[in-house]
């Protein structure tokens, strides 16, 4: 008698946004994740304050959530600016896949835990997460722009001295690119 295959376990649903609330009785649902600026899941840039990528300031809530799906898809490789708490993030992202997030964001507005629940709920969410960490692609000139914008930033230098100092490494990375080309 032939045994039929188990088929392939199901992902799971896609979990939804939850607004967390101080109301008397009110609690976190079973299940649900809480990821507001107190956990590690956080979004650490905050509409008002200074950029940690670069230069100026966080604009709005939309500008921080782009901002927080930049620095989260970047490869590890590639954050200067809190480089533990990328990796930290990316590490508990398989987990989120089907849970329910809780933040403080309103509904309709811009959130951070709509990125997380979108990227929680990759295919092969696990090897994504672990390729950004351990990634052997060549740096890119984002990569190289937004990591000249962080040590800028950590340093205090002027923006002139920052793109003087990224120009002249940008163009050194790329002529030993050309170069290693050309010796194949």
């Amino acid at each position: 008698m032939r045994e039929t295959p188990s088929p392939a376990a199901a992902p799971p649903a896609p979990g939804h946004r939850i607004r967390l609330s101080r109301k008397k009785g009110w609690r976190l649902p079973a299940g649900a994740v809480k990821v507001d600026r107190s956990t590690v899941l956080g979004n650490p840039f905050v509409a008002g304050q200074p950029n940690p990528l670069g230069w100026g300031t966080v604009r709005d809530a939309e500008h921080a959530v782009w901002l927080y799906r930049t620095w989260l898809t970047l490869p590890s490789r590639a954050v200067l600016f809190d480089h533990q708490r990328h990796r930290a993030t990316l590490d508990k992202l398989p987990a989120l896949a089907g849970k329910d997030l809780a933040c403080w964001c309103t509904a309709g507005s811009p959130c951070h835990a709509d990125v997380l629940l979108e990227l929680a709920a990759r295919r092969h969410v696990e090897d994504w997460a672990a390729a950004l960490q351990h990634s052997a692609v060549p740096v890119t000139t984002l990569e190289l722009q937004l990591a000249f914008g962080q040590y800028a930033h950590a340093r205090g230098l002027q923006p002139t001295d920052v793109e003087q100092y990224a120009n002249r490494s940008l163009l050194n990375l790329l002529t030993a690119e050309r170069e290693s080309r050309a010796a194949r």
